[in-house]
């Protein structure tokens, strides 16, 4: 297996690049195994959990899928130019769907004055509050000195 490193960046980065251009390329078909880490290790004379770092890069892009036990197989990519569309289009949310459905009418429509008044420092009618005389006028009580 001929994998070209550019020795551009740290040893893992530089393989898992040159092992997506080859699963990209097609040298690596769908559902086939990626060689085993030790071998491959062995062929490329570094360590295996450089080749490890590498096969994670290669899983966490949904190039590769990992199962413990049973080694690491190419996903299926499809074509490159499918790919790119897919990723270039996301799917919208049911929220988004949901306001296109209701129209830019009844989005952002307040109906008439808002029950409560919520501002800081201003009171309903413009009467002072006076929390000791609330109670009592409450219970229609006579409150003395008002």
């Amino acid at each position: 297996m001929d994998l070209g490193l550019d020795g551009q960046g740290a040893l893992y980065e530089q393989l898992a690049r040159a092992l997506k251009s080859a699963i990209l390329d097609g040298r690596f078909a769908a559902g086939s195994h990626l060689p085993a880490t030790r071998q491959l290790a062995r062929m490329l004379a570094v360590s295996r959990n450089t080749v490890l770092s590498a096969y994670e890069l290669l899983c966490a892009e949904q190039l590769a899928v990992a199962r413990g036990g049973s080694g690491t197989r190419v996903a299926d990519v499809g074509a490159p130019r499918a790919r790119a569309a897919r990723a270039a289009t996301p799917r919208p949310s049911r929220y988004a769907a949901r306001a296109r459905r209701l129209g830019p009418a009844t989005l952002g429509v307040t109906l008439g004055r808002p029950r409560y008044n919520l501002q800081y420092g201003t009171a309903e009618r413009g009467i002072p509050c006076d929390f000791g005389t609330l109670a009592p006028a409450r219970r229609g009580l006579r409150v003395s000195g008002v």
